[in-house]
C-alpha cells in the first residue's frame, strides 16, 4: 500500500525531473513511512531549475516519488494557482491509497475537501499554529487578519475530521486543533534525535566576561523572532558586554536582519551564517556557544531548540507554542520583549550556578525525544491508518 504525504516545504525539480531539497525532508527523512507502507508519495511545490547546489539534498528515490505541485510563494501566488492545483489534486487523489497531510498547511486546504468528498479516510501532523504564524508581527500582509481566521478554521477542521492525528506538542495543539473524542492522536515531535546527537554530560558554566548565543531558525518570516535577538544583543553590547550572536538560517528578509544590525551598531557583533547543512556542521556551531535563543513568535515544537538540549547547552526562548513544553518558567520572556531577553542574558551570565542546572535538565529532558521513542509513536499512528 501506497502513503501519500503532502509537505508545505519548496523543493526544486532538475531538467531530469529529480527532485531535491535544501535542508528539509531529503530522502532518509521518508524511511519512517516506508517501515509501514511499500512506497511514499510526497505532493510539494517545485521550483524547476537549471543547476544544482553542492549542499543540496535528493528527495525522492526508491520507492519515493515526488508529485510536483506549481511554484507559488505567498497569499497571491497561491490564488493565482489555487483552480490548477485543485485540478491536478483531484487527478492524484485515489481510493486505494492512504493520505497524511502535515498541517496547517494551504496545499492541505485543497486536498482534505477532496478526501471528504469521495469518503477517503485520512490522518493529519499538525506541525503549526497558523493562529500564531499569521499573528501580529509575524506575517506582514494587508489580508492578515482574514487569513488568521481562514486558515485557524481551516485546521480545526482538517483535524476534527481526521481518522487519527499526530501532533508535534504533548498538549498545546492538542488542544487548540482536537481530533473527535475517541480518535486515535499521539503526540510525536518530528526531530530525528539519535545516540551520537546527545551527549554524554552537559556543559560546564563558569562567570561569564564574554558571551556566544546561537540561534537558528528561517530568515523567510519575521515568525522566529530574529529583530528581537539583535535588540537585545544592542542593549547589552551597548553596555560595554563582550557578546557575540550566530544566526544559522536564510531568508528573504535577511538582508532587513542586517541593516538592522547595522543601524544599530552591532554588525560586528552578529555573523549571519546563512543556510548551515543538518548534522554536525549545526552541532559544532551549536558546541562552540553558550547559550541558544530563539525568540520566536510563533512555533509548533521548536526542533532546533531540542537539538541544542542534547547538545547539554543553556536555552532561552519566549512564551510561544511549543516552547512552553521545553523550557522552565525562568528561561522564558514574552514574545517580543527584547529589553527582558537583554536582562535575562545578563542575569545569567553572572549566574553560571543557574544555567549549570538548566543546561544539565536540558539534556535530561532531550531524551525523551530521543528517535526510537518518537518511532514506536509514529509507527503507531501509520499502521492505525494502514488498517483502517
Amino acid at each position: 500500500m501506497r502513503i501519500t504525504v503532502t509537505v508545505e516545504n519548496r523543493f526544486f525539480r532538475d531538467q531530469n525531473s529529480q527532485v531535491w531539497t535544501e535542508n528539509h525532508f531529503p530522502y532518509e527523512f521518508w524511511d519512517r513511512y516506508l517501515k509501514v507502507y511499500k512506497n511514499v508519495r510526497v505532493v510539494a511545490r517545485a521550483q524547476d531549475v537549471s543547476e544544482i547546489k553542492p549542499h543540496w539534498k535528493r528527495v525522492d528515490g526508491d520507492k519515493v516519488s515526488v508529485f510536483c505541485l506549481p511554484f507559488y510563494i505567498g497569499p497571491i501566488g497561491y490564488l493565482k494557482n489555487f483552480f490548477k492545483m485543485r485540478k491536478l489534486c483531484k487527478e492524484l487523489v485515489v481510493a486505494e491509497d492512504r493520505y497524511l497531510m502535515r498541517v496547517g498547511s494551504p496545499i492541505a486546504d485543497i486536498i482534505q475537501p477532496i478526501l471528504l468528498k469521495r469518503k477517503i479516510p485520512y490522518a493529519v501532523e499538525v506541525v503549526g499554529d497558523p493562529w500564531d504564524v499569521f499573528g501580529p508581527g509575524v506575517f506582514h500582509h494587508p489580508l492578515r487578519p482574514l487569513l488568521r481566521l481562514y486558515f485557524t478554521y481551516k485546521l480545526k477542521k482538517q483535524c476534527a475530521h481526521a481518522a487519527c492525528a499526530s501532533y508535534v506538542t504533548q498538549k498545546i495543539l492538542q488542544q487548540r486543533y482536537p481530533v473527535k473524542q475517541g480518535r486515535f492522536s499521539i503526540g510525536a515531535s518530528s526531530i530525528v534525535l539519535k545516540d551520537e546527537d546527545i551527549v554524554s554530560h552537559s556543559r560546564t558554566y563558569e562567570k561569564m566576561h564574554k558571551i556566544s548565543i546561537i540561534n537558528i531558525g528561517s530568515l523567510e518570516y519575521h515568525v522566529k523572532g530574529t529583530d528581537t535577538l539583535i535588540k537585545a544583543v544592542a542593549i547589552l553590547a551597548n553596555k560595554g558586554i563582550n557578546i557575540s550572536l550566530s544566526i544559522l538560517g536564510d531568508g528573504r528578509f535577511r538582508a532587513d536582519y542586517e541593516k538592522m544590525a547595522q543601524n544599530l551598531g552591532v554588525k560586528e557583533n552578529i555573523d549571519f551564517c546563512g543556510n548551515v547543512p543538518a548534522g554536525k556542521l549545526v552541532q559544532n556551531k551549536i558546541d562552540s556557544s553558550d547559550i541558544f535563543i530563539l525568540p520566536s513568535r510563533s512555533e509548533g515544537l521548536p526542533r532546533a531548540m531540542i537539538e541544542a538540549m542534547a547538545r547539554g547547552v543553556f536555552c532561552l526562548g519566549t512564551k510561544a507554542g511549543g516552547i512552553n513544553e521545553l523550557l522552565e518558567e525562568d528561561q522564558k520572556v514574552e514574545v517580543g520583549d527584547f529589553e527582558d531577553l537583554a536582562k535575562k542574558i545578563e542575569f545569567y551570565m553572572n549566574n553560571p550556578d543557574l544555567m549549570n542546572k538548566e543546561a544539565k535538565r536540558n539534556l535530561e529532558f532531550s531524551k525523551g525525544y530521543h528517535y526510537k521513542i518518537l518511532e514506536d509513536r509514529r509507527t503507531s499512528l501509520y499502521k492505525h491508518l494502514r488498517n483502517l
